[in-house]
């Protein structure tokens, strides 16, 4: 009677089991794609940097979409790839999504470089209508050829010198020293113009490489150098307002193309609402870190006037002449005609 009682037990546990009274763990890599989409979102910024407040909106928006059947994990500060690994890990489809600068896609097609280019943009505006335009367009079909799509743009905002041992404010005030730049030649040749030297250094390295002295400064949005602490080793700031730094959202070609319909309706409608949020939120939030800055005693901030501007915009004037000869007479012509201005 007692091991009919025990073996009847036994069995009504299993049953209960089977009929989810007890906690199972659930293989999503086990569901069909048509029922739920899991991606990965890296990149390298801070938790409230543009670029990361951004993602998250995306991911959000997507999920509420698609009623839950879309999760995309967003990971920041390099938690799973450093700066110059991102592209590596969407082309083997470790990840699935990133949001880099556009020199990070010179290796692919050196036309990307123009988005470096010193005085050229005079708001996000520029970079979105060059983005969109057909030159833009032409930039992004070849980019698929190599097997990546461009999804959107994304604004952080204007850079900014910063130094650690002096100043930038004369053209004359860069001669000797050494400056952090990404990839591509515009910013080799920009820096180059005003006798300074450019090491290509990653993101991930910044803080560090000014620190031991290997590098003397660096250009950035306020809001990256007050999320990385760049103050703390970089006392001198400018205001200087001589590039856009902005964000091509990348993906891989095959892996978007083989998306159900019904779930990359959801991924396109939060990337454009990521992409509305961000446009419409990154200046303020770069003002709110340069008035941060300003109000910090370990920053010495210089605002540029107009002539001083107009003298370090003169000194660039070789960064133009070396683009046209790389990429071709009329190429820049045909930039400033995608932004509407002749």
């Amino acid at each position: 009677m007692r091991r009919a009682a025990a073996a009847l037990a036994v069995l009504l546990a299993l049953a209960l089991a089977g009929a989810g009274c007890v906690p199972r763990t659930v293989d999503y890599e086990q569901i069909s794609p048509k029922e739920r989409l899991v991606a990965r979102f890296s990149h390298v910024t801070a938790e409230n940097s543009p670029k990361h407040l951004a993602a998250v909106r995306f991911a959000e928006a997507a999920r509420e979409r698609a009623g839950g059947r879309v999760e995309i994990q967003v990971y920041p500060n390099s938690q799973l790839y450093r700066d110059w690994e991102e592209i590596r890990a969407v082309q083997e489809g470790a990840i699935q999504f990133i949001a880099v600068a556009p020199s990070k896609l010179v290796e692919f097609d050196a036309a990307w470089q123009v988005y470096d280019m010193p005085y050229l943009f005079t708001s996000f505006a520029d970079v979105e209508r060059l983005f969109n335009s057909d030159l833009g367009l032409q930039m992004r079909k070849r980019l698929e050829e190599k097997g990546l799509v461009a999804l959107a743009i994304w604004p952080n905002g204007f850079k900014q010198f910063t130094n650690r041992l002096r100043p930038q404010v004369a053209p004359s005030d860069f001669q000797g020293l050494v400056f952090r730049a990404q990839a591509g030649q515009v910013l080799q040749d920009q820096f180059a113009a005003v006798g300074a030297r450019a090491v290509v250094s990653s993101f991930n390295t910044l803080y560090a490489d000014i620190e031991t002295g290997r590098i003397d400064g660096q250009e950035n949005t306020p809001n990256n150098i007050y999320t990385r602490n760049l103050p703390s080793v970089q006392p001198f700031l400018t205001i200087s307002d001589h590039g856009f730094l902005a964000y091509v959202v990348i993906t891989r070609a095959a892996w978007w193309k083989g998306i159900d319909p019904a779930l990359k309706e959801p991924l396109v409608a939060g990337l454009d609402e990521a992409s509305r949020w961000v446009r419409e939120n990154a200046p303020a939030m770069n003002e709110e870190a340069l008035a941060k800055l300003t109000a910090s005693d370990r920053v010495q901030v210089y605002t540029l006037s107009q002539l001083e501007r107009e003298a370090l915009r003169a000194a660039f004037a070789p960064v133009y002449q070396g683009l046209e000869s790389r990429l071709g007479r009329g190429f820049l012509a045909q930039v400033l005609s995608s932004m509407g201005r002749e």
